[in-house]
C-alpha cells in the first residue's frame, strides 16, 4: 500500500492536517474553523516538502539501482 508515492503523500497530508489542527486549536487557542484552515495550510507545506524530498531522492536511487544491476 505504501509503495505508491501518491498514497504516502496523502497519508502525510491527512495525518499532518489532524496533528497541526490540534496544535493550532489547543496550543494557539484558535477557534475550530481557523485552526482547521491553518492546519491545512501547514500540512500542505509539510506534504510539499515530503513530495520534493521523495522526488529528488527517487532519481538518485533509480540511477544507483540501475547501475548496480549486472548485464
Amino acid at each position: 500500500m505504501f509503495k505508491h508515492r501518491r498514497v504516502r503523500l496523502v497519508c502525510v497530508l491527512l495525518i499532518g492536517w489532524a496533528m497541526l489542527t490540534a496544535v493550532e486549536r489547543w496550543a494557539e487557542q484558535k477557534p475550530w474553523p481557523a485552526a482547521m484552515v491553518n492546519g491545512l495550510l501547514w500540512s500542505c507545506v509539510v506534504a510539499g516538502t515530503w513530495w520534493f524530498a521523495e522526488v529528488t531522492q527517487g532519481r538518485a536511487s533509480r540511477t544507483v539501482r540501475s547501475s548496480e544491476t549486472p548485464e
